[in-house]
């Protein structure tokens, strides 16, 4: 039996341009999210330095994370730890887009769809994470990162750690 064999369709290059341009900018602006948040505790950190030379300065920004939730709970600063755990959430997001390889598709209405692939070496292990992100949840997780990059950045400006300004 003959079967007939059609050929794959060719994307809409225009199309998959657009879409991917804008998934680009969708990362872009999640990653200056996370970089503003990150300079904002770094700050904080700076600050306590300035009152408690004891008090550490971590190279990796986890490990700032973590030394700020230290100290703010010994502080009883409720709020802050609050703020910092909402955006402590998306860890595996700012991985993703920092660290990630993305493959973009299109569905049928056009909208965009990526893949992150992440390979991570934990000892002599190999770890694939994969992340997937369709266009309108890139919108609401957008949203929510950056409502919750403010919240932190107003919670540590209220404590008043340092004289330098942050964004």
């Amino acid at each position: 039996m003959n079967a007939i064999v059609q050929p794959p369709v060719a994307p809409d290059t225009a199309a998959f341009n657009v879409a991917t341009a804008a998934l680009n900018g969708w990362r872009g602006r999640c990653l200056a999210y996370f970089a503003s948040a990150e300079a904002a505790v770094s700050e904080a950190l700076i600050g306590f330095a300035e009152g408690d030379p004891a008090s550490p300065l971590p190279h990796l920004v986890g490990q700032r994370y973590d030394t700020l939730t230290t100290i703010l709970t010994a502080r009883g600063e409720t709020d802050a730890v609050i703020a910092l755990q909402a955006l402590r959430a998306h860890d595996g997001l700012r991985t993703a887009l920092s660290h990630g390889v993305a493959k973009v598709t299109l569905d049928r209405n056009g909208e965009w769809l990526a893949v992150f692939t992440v390979i991570a070496f934990r000892g002599r292990r190999i770890e694939r994470v994969i992340l997937v992100i369709e266009e309108k949840q890139a919108a609401r997780i957008a949203q929510q990162l950056g409502r919750e990059r403010q919240r932190l950045i107003a919670r540590l400006r209220v404590l008043n750690l340092s004289a330098s300004p942050v964004a």
